[in-house]
């Protein structure tokens, strides 16, 4: 599902130039591998644990979003050593919770100073090809392993009408992130971050 739905969204942030390419290049290569990579790994792992670790991180980012706390000077773009340690386990964490990687991504980059809506776009991007990857490394994981009606370890039946109604919806909320100040979209992608953090934490513990 996340794919149909960043790849509209990419189309149409691409369309409007919101892309930052700088940071699509330096990051997407290590983004899909930690995602590829994490459909291997996953069955090893207690992912319970680690959803818990990744919720209250995110609830941690939200709240930075939503207090609109900058540290005091601008953030420079870290050492590339650093750089590719970040995307690589943003996209091996996304691979492992499904969570796409634009919910770590735009906040990493509010925290480097990028405006929220080059970071929502280029986090979008960026989501499009760890979702493919990660799609494909499940498929593999799982080849012969599942029961009739999956591919892999991938439930197609489900994911079919979600992305059917996620792609119509896309469009509509790139055309609001492009009409809303920087400001309101920074405070309403943390309040959605709430959201997706608790789901992740209470589904962990209970």
């Amino acid at each position: 599902t996340v794919m149909v739905t960043t790849a509209d969204t990419s189309i149409a942030q691409y369309r409007n130039h919101a892309i930052d390419w700088f940071v699509f290049r330096r990051w997407v290569a290590f983004m899909v591998m930690g995602s590829f990579g994490a459909a291997f790994i996953a069955r090893m792992l207690d992912v319970t644990t680690i959803e818990l670790f990744v919720g209250i991180l995110m609830l941690a980012m939200a709240a930075k979003l939503i207090a609109n706390w900058q540290p005091g000077n601008p953030r420079q773009w870290p050492h590339p050593l650093v750089s590719t340690s970040i995307a690589a386990s943003i996209g091996t964490v996304s691979g492992l919770t499904g969570i796409g990687g634009a919910n770590l991504v735009v906040p990493t980059l509010n925290y480097f100073s990028f405006p929220m809506v080059h970071a929502a776009a280029t986090a979008s991007a960026l989501a499009f090809f760890v979702a493919c990857f990660g799609t494909i490394g499940y498929a593999i994981a799982g080849w012969g392993q599942t029961s009739v009606g999956t591919l892999g370890y991938v439930y197609h039946p489900a994911a079919v009408p979600v992305a059917v109604g996620a792609a119509l919806c896309a469009p509509f909320g790139v055309w609001l992130a492009h009409q809303l100040s920087s400001t309101r979209l920074q405070m309403i992608f943390g309040a959605l971050l709430v959201v997706v953090a608790a789901q992740l934490v209470l589904g962990s513990v209970l």
